[in-house]
């Protein structure tokens, strides 16, 4: 008799053990940000922690700004490591800022966010018209900063040209035209750590995908400005 009270009640703590964990990650994934969560989930996968992505990035002067208006705001459709299997397959390699609804007609302009050089003015597959920028940090370290769905006419800058931080690149493309490669109007901002140009929107794993850093986040330990 006293064995099975014994089996019973280990049991009933597993059960309870159980209930408890689930609900701590609930909580845990119910009281996260949508960019936490995506954080979160690719370090249960294995995956090296975000938290720290732009420590090593330090303005050697001026200011960081940010590329556009509403930034953490209209982050709203397509954050930084998503996986999406669509039109686009693969992990999200930046992030999307929307527009407002004010703004779907209108003139949204785009800014460089540091001191750099022009490495890419073109129109390319899934962006239209797209811009790569080049930035030196202290201690020697690169980033390349990705704009795309640009209007490709309205471009401000040339390849090869160096820009100050907060400088205008251009405005965002109509929607659903081929200045957005058919798609809705908004930025695509990534920042990328290789050393060669790479302005793909989406990686096929997550190895690919830590040469990327979370734009939001690299934005929020910046404590980048708002646009001028």
């Amino acid at each position: 008799m006293k064995s099975k009270i014994f089996f019973l009640t280990i049991f009933v703590f597993l059960i309870v053990g159980s209930i408890w964990t689930h609900y701590s990650d609930y909580k845990k994934t119910a009281n996260s940000s949508e960019e936490e969560f995506i954080e979160n989930t690719l370090k249960d996968l294995g995956y090296p922690s975000y938290a720290n992505a732009s420590s090593a990035f330090r303005a050697t002067s001026g200011e960081i700004y940010l590329p556009v208006k509403n930034f953490y705001k209209n982050q709203t459709v397509n954050p930084f490591g998503v996986y999406r299997n669509g039109r686009f397959v693969g992990y999200h390699s930046g992030v999307d800022i929307e527009v407002d609804p004010e703004d779907l007609d209108g003139e949204v302009p785009v800014f460089a966010i540091y001191d750099g050089e022009v490495i890419k003015v073109s129109d390319a597959g899934g962006y239209g018209g797209v811009v790569a920028i080049k930035h030196n940090f202290e201690g020697n370290k690169d980033l390349t900063s990705i704009y795309g769905h640009l209007r490709l006419r309205d471009i401000k800058v040339n390849e090869g040209q160096k820009i100050t931080s907060g400088y205008l690149i251009g405005y965002l493309g109509a929607a659903y035209t081929s200045e957005t490669a058919a798609e809705r109007k908004h930025l695509h901002f990534g920042l990328n750590k290789n050393s060669d140009l790479d302005i793909k929107g989406y990686v096929d794993n997550l190895g690919e995908l830590s040469n990327w850093l979370s734009p939001r986040v690299f934005m929020e330990q910046a404590n980048a400005k708002e646009p001028r």
